[in-house]
C-alpha cells in the first residue's frame, strides 16, 4: 500500500519538472539546430570551426511597415446608396435643371430684364459753386443755354453770383467763392409743365452749399397783362400771393422762368440775386423784353412763364403785323428813331474840331471805345460819319458786353452838309458772333458792301441802302446798357466818292 502511494507520488512530481522543463529543452534544441546550419564566422578567412560545411543563408522575410506615430487608421467611409442610384427608395429626386438658365431663348422663357440706362443730369445753379460737379459736365461736348464752359472744360451758369460771393480775377473756373462767410441764394425749381392755371405752393429746395431752405410754401398765381405780343414788345409778368404766409421769391426776377412751348428753349430774366419778400395778397410785376442771355431776340411762337410747374401763365409773341399804308402809298415814319440819328448828327457837326475825311480813296482804320460809358434805352451813338464819301467795302470787329440786350449796327444814309444833315434812310446790320472772351465781352464780326438790304427802324420794314455815309450803334432795349473800358469797336473802312 505504501509503495503506491509513493509511486504516485512519484509520478506527480515527475509531471510537474517535466512541465517546467520541456520549454528551455526546446529553447536549446532551437538554438542548437541554428548553429548547426549557419556555422560559425571564424574570423577574416572565412572559414568554419569544426571541420563543417559552410552552407547558403537564408533570406529572411522583409518586417511589416510600422504605421506612421499620431496616424490611426479608421473605419471606411459609408457609401451613399442614393449616389450610386438616386432612385432607391427613400433617396429625395434631385431638383429639375431650368431649361431657360441654358438656353434663354428657348420658347416659354422670358428675356432677361435690360436695366434703364441712367439719364445723366444736366447743369444747374450747383455749378455757380462748384463746376467740377459730374452734372457739369458738357453734354456732347457742349454746354446747354446759359452756360459757359471753364478751362477745365466744365459748364458754369452765364450769370453773376449771387450776394455774398464773388469770382476771383485769377480765377478762370467761373466759381463763386463766398465773400466773409456769405450764403448763396435758394433757387427755385424751374420747369414749366402741366395744364393748370391754379395757384401753387413755392417749391422748397436747399442750397448748393448749406441745408438752408426757402421758408414755408406760399400759393403763388402768375399771369400777363396780354394774351398776345408782337416781336419786341415788352412781357409784363405779374406774380401774387393769394396764400396766408409771406412768400420768400428768390431774384428780383421773382423766380420766373420762361420757355418756348414749340422748340423748348428756356429764357431767364436778368435781374438782382437779392431776396425778394411778397406779402400775402400782394403782386409784384417785372418785365420781360423777349431776348435770350446773349441778346438775341426770341423767335415768334408760344410761351410759359412760371413760377413753379403748377403755377404759370401762357401766351403768344407773333410777327410784327405792318400796318396798312396811307394815302400817299409812304410807309408811316418812326419819328422817335428820326429825331435821335438827327439829334446826334447836329450835336456831332457842332463839337467836331477835326474834319471829315478830304480823300475817299484813303482807307480808314481806327478803334473806337465804347467804355467806360452807358448807351440810353433806344439811345444812338455815332461811330463813324464818312460824308462826302461812302463806304463801298471792309469791316469791322465789335467788342460788346455780353449781357448786349439788342445793341444793332446801323448803317445810314445821311443828306445834306453840316449841321443842316439829316437821315434819309437807316438799315440794321447782321452782326456774326465770333466768341466769347469773358463774362462781359463777346466778340462780333460785320462785313461792309456798297448796298447793304436790311430792317429799317425807321419804317419798319425791309430797305436797301446805297450809299453809306455814317455808322450808328443802336439800344434797341427797354433798359440802358454799361460799357466797360475794353468794349470797343476795330473799323476798316474803304471808301469811295459819291455820285
Amino acid at each position: 500500500m505504501i509503495s503506491q502511494k509513493n509511486i504516485a507520488l512519484f509520478v506527480i512530481i515527475a509531471a510537474i519538472f517535466g512541465g517546467l522543463l520541456i520549454p528551455i529543452l526546446s529553447f536549446n534544441l532551437a538554438f542548437a539546430t541554428s548553429q548547426s546550419e549557419g556555422g560559425e564566422v571564424t574570423g577574416g578567412n572565412g572559414g568554419s570551426e569544426g571541420g563543417e560545411d559552410q552552407s547558403e543563408p537564408q533570406p529572411q522575410p522583409e518586417p511589416e511597415p510600422e504605421p506612421e506615430p499620431g496616424i490611426i487608421p479608421g473605419p471606411e467611409q459609408p457609401i451613399d446608396p442614393c449616389e450610386e442610384n438616386p432612385e432607391a427608395e427613400g433617396c429625395e429626386p434631385e431638383p429639375p435643371i431650368d431649361p431657360c438658365i441654358e438656353d434663354p431663348t428657348a420658347e416659354g422663357c422670358e428675356p432677361a430684364s435690360v436695366p434703364t440706362p441712367r439719364v445723366t443730369e444736366p447743369p444747374d445753379d450747383d455749378c455757380l459753386y462748384d463746376p467740377s460737379l459730374p452734372k457739369c459736365a458738357p453734354i456732347d461736348g457742349e454746354c446747354p443755354e446759359g452756360f459757359n464752359m471753364n478751362e477745365d472744360g466744365q459748364c458754369y451758369p452765364d450769370k453773376p453770383c449771387p450776394t455774398g460771393f464773388e469770382r476771383r480775377n485769377e480765377d478762370e473756373t467761373g466759381t463763386c467763392y463766398p465773400i466773409d462767410g456769405g450764403s448763396p441764394s435758394p433757387t427755385p425749381t424751374v420747369t414749366p409743365t402741366g395744364n393748370q392755371t391754379e395757384p401753387a405752393p413755392l417749391v422748397n429746395e436747399t442750397t448748393p452749399t448749406t441745408n438752408q431752405t426757402t421758408p414755408a410754401p406760399a400759393a403763388l398765381q402768375i399771369s400777363t397783362d396780354k394774351k398776345i405780343y408782337n416781336l419786341g414788345e415788352m412781357v409784363t409778368i405779374t406774380v401774387k400771393n393769394n396764400g396766408n404766409e409771406t412768400a420768400l421769391l428768390p431774384n428780383g426776377a421773382l423766380g420766373i422762368g420762361i420757355k418756348n412751348l414749340d422748340t423748348g428753349k428756356s429764357y431767364r430774366i436778368i435781374a438782382t440775386q437779392a431776396l425778394v419778400h411778397l406779402e400775402p395778397g400782394e403782386s409784384k410785376s417785372i418785365g420781360w423784353n423777349q431776348n435770350d442771355a446773349e441778346g438775341e431776340q426770341a423767335i415768334p411762337g408760344n410761351y410759359r412763364a412760371s413760377v413753379n410747374p403748377d403755377s404759370f401763365a401762357d401766351f403768344k409773341i407773333q410777327k410784327l403785323l405792318s400796318p396798312p399804308p396811307p394815302s400817299s402809298s409812304l410807309p408811316p415814319i418812326n419819328i422817335v428813331i428820326v429825331t435821335e440819328i438827327n439829334t446826334q448828327i447836329k450835336n456831332y457837326y457842332s463839337t467836331i474840331t477835326t474834319p471829315t475825311p478830304t480823300s475817299c480813296t484813303t482807307p480808314q482804320e481806327k478803334t473806337i471805345p465804347l467804355g467806360p460809358g452807358t448807351i440810353a434805352n433806344k439811345g444812338m451813338r455815332i461811330l463813324a460819319v464818312f460824308d462826302p464819301c461812302r463806304l463801298v467795302d471792309g469791316g469791322a470787329i465789335l467788342n460788346l458786353p455780353s449781357s448786349n440786350n439788342n445793341l444793332k449796327l446801323l448803317a445810314v444814309d445821311l443828306e445834306g452838309s453840316g449841321s443842316n444833315t439829316e437821315v434819309h434812310k437807316a438799315v440794321v446790320m447782321d452782326l456774326q458772333r465770333i466768341q466769347r472772351i469773358t463774362n462781359n465781352q463777346i466778340l462780333y464780326n460785320v462785313g461792309f458792301r456798297e448796298t447793304v438790304t436790311g430792317e429799317s427802324p425807321i419804317t419798319d420794314n425791309t430797305d436797301t441802302i446805297r450809299d453809306i455815309n455814317a455808322l450808328f450803334l443802336w439800344n434797341d432795349s427797354t433798359r440802358r446798357i454799361n460799357f466797360i473800358n475794353d468794349n470797343s469797336i476795330a473799323l476798316n473802312a474803304i471808301l469811295s466818292s459819291s455820285d
